[in-house]
């Protein structure tokens, strides 16, 4: 059953850096004690404000949403990963500057995208936006599936260990201005009819993405986990505004 959304205060407890563009960043806080495990993969919807009293009530505030990396039980601490130092939306400058002891609030979690793990064959692109929605996804599946992971990064300093559950094999990719989802689909050996593909990553090639899956290899939508995180050239404000236009 999906818990039911609220607003958490949450505290910085500890960051470091992943990668060139992925800072790690833990909270814990009391509002935790009742949020829910095995939802790593899954995301909650960051706002910067320092306490949930600043909401006022049936007000919607700015948010923006993360995949959550892990939520250790017993210490009731809870991981976000930010991309950082490659573009210039809020919470990323947030993510780049904060400190133990900064504050904000969450509300969620809510599901992860992926809910069939009962294919053997899965195929899925992300980036550094989604790489702990694939890794949440892929750390679901039994050893035994045929498993393929791409996953497109600024640098090759961005390469990092996802300490997957299974040992599966990660394609890291350094993207560029092409249509790289789509020509790595075409290059995929594991693609078929049978497949199981999940992606997230940027807006537009993403759908196009979509329609090479649908409209040439023929997969239908209830094997296709595929979402669009960010658009290239907007912030996070403006794509939010205009998402529609790349379902």
């Amino acid at each position: 059953m999906k818990p039911k959304s609220q607003f958490r205060n949450l505290e910085v407890v500890s960051t470091c850096e992943l990668s060139q563009h992925l800072k790690r960043i833990v909270f814990t806080g009391e509002d935790l004690e009742d949020f829910p495990s095995d939802y790593e993969g899954g995301y909650v919807n960051v706002i910067l404000l320092e306490d949930k009293s600043l909401i006022q009530e049936g007000e919607r505030p700015k948010m923006r949403s993360y995949t959550i990396a892990e939520f250790d039980t017993s210490k009731k601490q809870l991981t976000i990963d930010f991309m950082i130092n490659h573009h210039n939306g809020h919470t990323s400058v947030w993510a780049s500057r904060t400190k133990v002891g900064d504050r904000i609030v969450i509300a969620g979690p809510g599901p992860r995208k992926l809910d069939n793990f009962k294919s053997n064959k899965y195929l899925f692109f992300g980036d550094l936006t989604s790489v702990n929605a694939v890794r949440g996804s892929v750390n679901k599946l039994s050893k035994e599936s045929k498993v393929e992971i791409n996953l497109f990064v600024p640098t090759k300093d961005d390469f990092f260990d996802l300490n997957l559950k299974n040992p599966f094999s990660v394609n890291w990719i350094v993207a560029d201005e092409s249509d790289y989802l789509t020509d790595a689909a075409r290059k995929s050996q594991l693609l078929d009819s049978k497949t199981i593909v999940f992606a997230a990553s940027e807006a537009k090639r993403i759908k196009s993405l979509r329609d090479y899956l649908t409209k040439e290899r023929g997969l239908v939508n209830d094997s296709l986990f595929i979402s669009g995180y960010w658009r290239e050239g907007l912030t996070d404000e403006q794509y939010r505004a205009e998402k529609h236009k790349y379902k």
